[in-house]
């Protein structure tokens, strides 16, 4: 509903206000500076062309939020009344207040209160005070100060004329002074205590005083701005050369409105008004027609889409949403108190929750979710919450200093974390739950200057003046360099090694190409309303894409003419996808001459798009939720009714307790921090985990069973475990790379060396180099060489004699190195690899491979594109393997046959959400037992009762297992690969029957078919690849058959995609953003509000936030994942802080969680929160599509939800 209400709202992309016709801007690219601040000062421009105030710093229709004023006017019934004129430029008639009386209005939030003195104070609901003065002219109050309930202040000072010439933070510390040339504000300096100043931004202007150029600190022109006579904007520029025009007119000789506006990119809109009826119709350049009612408040009552679809929206007086109806007749109604503050929400299913606020201020004090559940809130007088209780009883506790900064959290354990502050707001220490620091320091334009984490090392940052990352310098003295345009957008990324990557872009800001270190390209080709019309890999093949009237996806075709088609319902869920097989197979062999029919899978879903139904040709997938959105069964029936089902079960804060399945039932309990503390699995055995501090593992055992024991360093990364009998140390370089492990029996003396030592060598790049291995036998190095875009390129290993090169083609597909030119490719493909032969169907996937080793094998494959049989053909024998799967894709059982149907072998599974807990083959269960959150294996234990015996894993750097140890630590299994996993040598001891299939992290080894099952997938070891295209599409990088460039220290557990590949290896660097908690919350509550209010959407992460993102690995403390849906955005949410903003925000851009959240009436509307408060719902639909938390614990009354 709000997305829906966000659309209508902005008729262009450039945003011109629908219901006004008014010219509107205030984003990213109007925020000129934020200086840090308990109480940060930011200098953000907005523009309103309905603006009416003269007189303003910047021309007609411009103001910052420091011009914000109240005019005392004449009443046309006598006496008076007075006028707020907000940060937008939007004058709020507050009526008559008699001195020494005050009023509240609950649709805007405002409390005013004005003072016998004269002055007079409005207190937001977001807690912001402003306190506004009388002036040399006694019409008008102007603005002195802002202050928080902290009592943190901006003063802002004007000079005899009453011209605004200082803001001042509350110590004084930050100064900005206004500098003027002949009567106009020419350039903001800031004032450093010693005196010295720095320039901040400058303007330029027309001949009568229009603003017409801005320039940054580096003195670049980042906007310009041309006006028509009457002052209205007629044409801006943005920073990336965009030009952006806007034709006038008055508009039933009534007013003046918007009534076309087009940019030199080629796309443009027509507005036409019917005043009278409150009708607005907009036309694009594509004959795309959409319509506007909105009602005497310019608000939208009535909204129909590009294709007819139609929303209604109805507002009480105070401007409040009461409900929404979506195009399928689905209805969401709200209700408030009698403060403005929302108390009730009701979805179109009748699902509805509730909040209860403070009386005094718009901060809740509990929140009642639709299953019942409540969390409660306490606060301070000052309004800083002060303790959280979940519906448990779980309470976590805050305190602060006496400028609201957050200096102790207290857990439901009742661990303390501390923080420490510097004078501008910004977090300088943060002492964990165990005492160790990790500290941080700024350079004087407040931004991030160097961490340092709890052993010492120092990792530190250099910024331009726009606080543009320039570069980042590791403890070990490695630089990368980021370069960027005068827009400051990145345009080329050097890393550590000194390789770089480049970018061009075009005027949209849109990445048009990308140049690798070799050279090799990719480029994106948009159309005028800058959508991506197609895609060119390396290799200069294409994928295309086509979209329909609501600029959804139709249409994808791939590289070897595959097609995907996309139909949507009313609500822009997708409810049919076709899959049209290319028009000819790829391979060696003929394809068969009847084509083949089209993949169609059909979703149902409910009034508020969850998906309800799957139905392909194998079946019908039917899912049921609870009231809050969780999955709680799945059942899958195929077309003969034989069903199978998984059914799942929650607490109250939404933790995972129960999974039942047709192979038994899992049960799990936490602790009070929300850790997985025991597992109760199918077979009655309990598995244990043990925790310190807020999340550490420290103990697994089995029924009491000590399985292993971990110790840790200050940064709380493994420094030994041990397994039976042996231990295993782990030692880190600087930059928190493993540097070595050192493995031998517990019972040796100290002075002794461990029996087997291994070393790990790096390159710059953090590419795994070279590993020495020193066991009691000998010695054994392994070499490893890449390209400079990480590609391995060889490797050399002394023991087994094994040489390994590899070459690639430009899209990364494997060649055949030993004969040059050989190794055929075609559409990312390989067709032909050494003595292999492979062929594809109309769907890329593989229906046949050729080898010597194998014979010949034939795949067959069901509608989900699952594969489900290899028949295979080797020295005359025949079989078949066949395989199932549950009804959420996890393999339960593969059995394999001989030539006659007789049964020769069956292995069933069991599964602990996506990673394999138990094997049945041959009367005998092997339990796996991982470590922690990741698939590297920890144990094995095969048996159960008396004859359980425990075995235990012994990985490489990546995880890929290569020996295994009884709990005495004799050796009963090893094996070395080659660089993509296929098996080199294999030895076992004769008593030790059970097989070791664990491969790469999330890869089980099918001996019958000499393929890894990965999950979703299936890989094939002998050409690094998967069998089958990645079934999230381009989501998972352009080469859909792509395992990882290089697998050495990058894993795929799921089978899914590179995008989304874990750098498996230690990150200690931690990097903030300047600002600390006060930048942060000012961000999201002033800047973002802006921007989703105007429809202009939230900031997307920079590129450099981005790959610290994707470049973190994910664990219990920090949970980092990337929209699969390509979404961005920088709603600040602290994983650590159960999502409310600032807690342990630490600046860190790792701390976000991209997530839809589905309890909010639109699904993605942005929702800020903060302890000081709720921040009430934005729409936001424009840049990125904003996200909120939606994680265990799922929901808290802290954001009302």
């Amino acid at each position: 509903a709000m997305g829906a209400m966000a659309n209508a709202a902005m008729g262009s992309s450039n945003p011109v206000h629908a219901a006004t016709g008014a010219k509107v801007l205030g984003g990213d690219d109007e925020l000129d500076f934020v200086l840090p601040g308990i109480l940060p000062i930011d200098w953000q421009r907005f523009y309103n062309s309905r603006d009416e105030r003269t007189g303003s710093l910047f021309g007609a229709g411009w103001s910052v939020p420091y011009e914000v004023c109240v005019e005392v006017r004449p009443h046309p019934e006598g006496g008076e009344t007075l006028v707020y004129t907000d940060e937008q430029g939007r004058p709020i008639d507050m009526g008559y207040i008699p001195l020494g009386g005050a009023v509240f209005s609950a649709g805007e939030g405002l409390a005013v209160r004005r003072h016998l003195n004269g002055q007079l104070l409005i207190e937001s609901d977001d807690g912001l005070y402003r306190l506004f003065e009388p002036s040399a002219n006694p019409a008008l109050l102007r603005l002195g100060q802002l202050g928080d309930r902290n009592d943190n202040r901006v003063h802002i000072d004007y000079d005899e004329a009453g011209r605004l010439i200082r803001l001042r933070d509350t110590f004084d510390l930050v100064q900005v002074e206004l500098i003027r040339d002949q009567g106009h504000v020419a350039r903001l300096e800031r004032l450093y205590p010693d005196q010295r100043r720095e320039v901040l931004v400058s303007y330029g202007y027309d001949a009568i005083g229009n603003l017409a150029e801005v320039r940054d600190a580096t003195g670049q022109v980042q906007r310009r701005f041309s006006y028509d006579a009457g002052r209205r904007m007629v044409e801006h520029q943005l920073p990336t050369g965009l030009r952006c025009f806007y034709e006038w007119a008055l508009v039933e000789n009534a007013e003046w409105r918007v009534v076309r506006h087009w940019t030199d990119e080629g796309d443009t809109y027509q507005f036409d008004y019917d005043l009278q009826a409150g009708i607005t119709r907009i036309t694009d350049g594509l004959q795309r027609v959409s319509t506007r009612h909105w009602n005497s408040q310019h608000q939208i009552v009535r909204y129909s889409d590009n294709l007819g679809q139609i929303w209604l929206f109805e507002w009480n007086d105070e401007r409040q949403l009461l409900s929404a109806t979506d195009p399928q007749g689905g209805r969401f109604e709200y209700s408030y108190d009698e403060a403005g503050n929302l108390i009730g929400e009701t979805d179109p299913l009748g699902r509805s929750e509730s909040t209860t606020w403070l009386e005094h201020w718009a901060l809740p004090v509990s929140g009642t979710d639709s299953e019942g559940n409540t969390w409660h809130l306490r606060y301070d007088q000052r309004g800083n919450c002060i303790a959280e209780t979940d519906p448990q009883g779980r309470v976590s506790q805050y305190r602060y200093d006496d400028h609201g900064q957050l200096v102790e959290v207290i857990d439901a354990a009742g661990k303390s974390k501390r923080m420490r502050w510097n004078p501008f707001g910004q977090l300088i220490e943060h002492i964990d739950c165990s005492g160790y620091p990790t500290r941080f320091k700024y350079d004087e334009r407040g931004y991030l200057q160097a961490a340092t984490d709890a052993l010492g090392e120092r990792t530190t940052f250099v910024y331009d003046p726009r606080g543009l990352l320039l570069s980042t310098q590791l403890p070990d003295g490695r630089i990368e360099h980021f370069q960027r345009d005068t827009s400051g957008q990145l345009i080329a990324h050097t890393d550590f090694s000194g390789h770089s990557t480049y970018y061009q872009r075009n005027r949209q800001g849109q990445v048009s190409q990308r140049l690798d270190a070799h050279g090799r390209q990719v480029n994106f080709e948009y159309d005028s309303y800058g959508r991506l019309r197609a895609l060119r890999n390396e290799n200069g093949e294409r994928y295309r894409f086509a979209w329909d009237a609501n600029d959804r996806v139709a249409e994808q075709q791939d590289l070897d003419g595959s097609v995907r088609r996309y139909h949507y319902d009313a609500l822009n869920n997708i409810k049919r996808m076709e899959t049209i097989p290319a028009p000819l197979g790829s391979g060696m062999a003929s394809v068969a001459v009847t084509p083949e029919a089209p993949i169609v899978h059909c979703f149902e879903r409910d009034a508020v798009g969850r998906l309800r139904f799957k139905i392909t040709d194998d079946g019908r997938t039917e899912y049921t939720y609870d009231s809050l959105d969780r999955l709680k069964a799945v059942t899958f029936t195929d077309h003969a009714g034989r069903q199978q089902a998984i059914n799942f079960d929650y607490d109250s804060v939404g933790q995972l307790i129960e999974e039942k399945s047709a192979t038994g039932a899992l049960q799990h309990n936490y602790d009070e921090l929300g850790n997985l503390s025991q597992t109760l699995l199918p077979d009655g055995r309990w598995l244990n985990r043990l925790h310190y501090g807020s999340g550490h593992l420290h103990q697994i055992n089995l029924d009491g069973q000590v399985i292993s024991d971990f110790e840790r360093d200050r940064l709380h990364r493994e420094v030994l475990r041990t397994q039976g009998h042996l231990s295993t140390r782990h030692h880190y370089d600087r930059c928190g790379r493993l540097r070595s492990r050192e493995r031998g029996q517990i019972a040796r003396a100290s002075v002794l060396p461990a029996a087997v030592q291994k070393q790990f060598e790096y390159d710059p790049s953090d590419n795994l180099i070279g590993k020495l291995e020193q066991t009691p036998s000998g010695q054994r190095r392994h070499l490893l060489h890449y390209d400079a875009t990480d590609r391995v390129v060889a490797s050399q290993d002394n023991l087994v004699g094994q040489r390994e090169t590899y070459t690639y083609d430009a899209a990364a597909n494997l060649l055949d190195a030993a004969q040059p030119g050989a190794g055929l490719i075609q559409h990312n493909k390989v067709l032909t690899y050494q003595d292999k032969r492979y062929r594809y169907d109309g769907f890329g996937r593989m229906i046949e491979k050729r080898s010597a080793n194998r014979g010949i094998q034939r795949f067959v494959y069901d509608a989900e594109h699952r594969l489900i049989e290899v028949h295979n053909e080797h020295g005359g024998q025949r079989s078949v393997v066949k395989m199932t799967y549950d009804p959420i894709g996890r393999r339960t059982a593969k059995a394999t046959y001989d030539g006659n149907g007789y049964l020769l072998s069956e292995t069933r599974f069991t599964w602990d959400g996506l990673r394999l807990l138990q094997e049945h083959k041959h009367a005998q269960t092997s339990l796996y037992i991982y470590g922690d959150d990741s698939h590297e294996p920890l144990a094995r234990v095969d048996g159960s009762g008396t004859q359980q015996k425990v075995r235990y894993y012994h990985n490489d750097l990546n995880g890929l297992p290569e020996l295994l140890s009884e709990a005495e630590g004799q050796t009963v299994w090893q094996a070395s690969y080659q660089i993509w996993g296929s098996t080199v040598q294999e030895i076992r001891e004769p008593y030790y029957i059970e097989e070791q299939n664990l491969r790469f992290q999330g890869q089980y080894l099918d001996r019958e078919t000499g393929l890894h099952h990965n999950i979703f997938r299936f890989y094939d070891p002998d050409i690094g690849r998967f069998t089958t295209p990645d079934p999230i599409g381009l989501a998972g990088g352009l080469n859909l058959y792509l395992y990882s460039t290089n697998p050495l220290t990058w894993i795929d557990p799921y089978g899914l995609n590179p995008e989304d590949l874990i750098r498996y290896k230690p990150k200690a660097s931690v990097t903030p953003k300047a600002g600390g908690r006060g930048t942060a919350i000012n961000r999201a509550w002033g800047e973002e509000r802006d921007l989703v209010l105007r429809g202009g959407g939230s900031r997307n992460w920079t590129d450099e936030e981005r790959e610290l993102i994707k470049n973190t690995k994910s664990n219990a403390r920090l949970n980092s994942k990337m929209s699969k849906a390509g979404y961005t955005g920088h709603h600040i949410n602290s994983v650590e802080g159960n999502g409310a903003l600032g807690k342990a925000w630490k600046g860190d851009p790792r701390n976000i969680v991209f997530l839809q959240n589905s309890r909010h009436p639109s699904g993605v509307d942005e929702h800020l929160n903060s302890p000081q408060g709720h921040r009430k719902n934005y729409a936001n639909s424009g840049k990125g599509r904003l996200i909120d938390r939606l994680r265990t614990p799922g929901r808290k009354a802290g954001c009302g939800k």
